[in-house]
């Protein structure tokens, strides 16, 4: 076989036997946790997090996180200015904000799907907490959860989605998109996702400021709004990435993300979102605009779009208009 047979067959060896024992591990709540966990109807622990103020009385936006984060990132944006803003003009407004862990990550037990699921477990965590009417919001990876909720969830409870830059569908004709980044990444066989999984885990966590700003300087099409983002906050982001939970447990969470972002292993109609708001940078080369522009088409008459020109995946806070339209769209579904 080969010094390189036998190096390939232990790390295909390595990957397996983490990603069964990921998928198998019930995560419980430590002292130093600063996430709380239920167990849902279904008998699965859920990991979310709740502000030291959190008040079931109060107006609520239930935020899913991107990929790779967990619940806990939230507590790291509001050292960006721009989310500071936003999180005064929400408190101002009574309007509070808590977080889940998606499946696979932090204290939330491994799922094998479909994404259609997210909605019974956002509704069954606001019923734990005494929450009666909320609005959901996150970016990006999660795309197709928000998605899900806007879908599926009763729109008396579920009074609005702010789906920030929000990936669509894998299978979504990328040779649309200017650019085809996303395609290269996601358009990978099982065992290159894997790989790439493995290599993310160990090196993300570790990146210190200078190498997060080089490795994002290096990235093909990046505008230089997103760029300067970076420069200015790359504390923030790499905190949030040591912090994150995302790979706390291995990989498996990454790999079958991979595999749910098909559409058919979404398991809900697209075309039922209701009262949804996407923002998003024509600039934006991780989710491009044509994912926002799928998530209209679907529900043309449910489903808005703001596109802020000269913006990208990370820079889109910084555009002048951002705070006021996210705080208009929230304020409309809360009247």
């Amino acid at each position: 076989m080969g010094v390189t047979g036998c190096f390939a067959g232990a790390t295909a060896l390595f990957i397996r036997n983490g990603l069964e024992r990921h998928r198998a591990l019930v995560p419980e709540k430590k002292a130093n946790d600063v996430t709380d966990q239920i167990i849902l109807p279904n008998g699965r622990h859920f990991g979310y997090f709740v502000p030291d103020n959190f008040d079931p009385a109060r107006q609520t936006i239930v935020s899913i996180h991107g990929t790779p984060e967990s619940a806990a990132s939230l507590l790291h944006l509001g050292n960006i200015p721009e989310y500071a803003k936003l999180q005064a003009e929400l408190a101002e407004r009574n309007v509070q904000t808590i977080a889940i862990d998606r499946w696979g990550v932090g204290l939330s037990q491994f799922h094998d799907g479909p994404v259609a699921d997210i909605a019974s477990d956002v509704e069954a965590l606001c019923d734990h907490l005494g929450v009666s009417k909320f609005m959901v919001g996150g970016a990006s990876g999660a795309g197709p959860y928000m998605s899900a909720c806007a879908a599926l969830l009763d729109p008396q409870r579920c009074v609005g989605v702010a789906m920030d830059v929000p990936i669509g569908p894998r299978d979504l004709p990328f040779h649309l998109a200017s650019d085809n980044t996303v395609a290269k990444l996601f358009n990978r066989a099982a065992w290159q996702t894997a790989l790439v999984a493995t290599v993310q885990k160990e090196v993300l966590g570790r990146m210190t400021a200078a190498q997060f700003v080089k490795s994002v300087e290096g990235l093909p099409g990046l505008c230089e709004n997103d760029i300067e983002a970076v420069r200015r906050d790359v504390d923030v982001f790499v905190l949030g990435l040591k912090d994150s939970k995302y790979y706390q447990h291995g990989i498996a969470a990454h790999v079958q993300e991979h595999h749910l972002m098909l559409q058919e292993n979404w398991q809900f109609d697209p075309g039922a979102m209701k009262n949804t708001h996407i923002f998003v940078g024509d600039l934006d080369v991780h989710t491009p605009i044509e994912f926002g522009h799928w998530y209209v088409s679907q529900a043309p008459e449910e489903v808005e779009m703001t596109v802020y020109k000269g913006y990208g995946h990370l820079s889109l806070y910084r555009h002048p208009n951002y705070v006021k339209d996210y705080v208009a769209f929230v304020d409309r579904c809360f009247q």
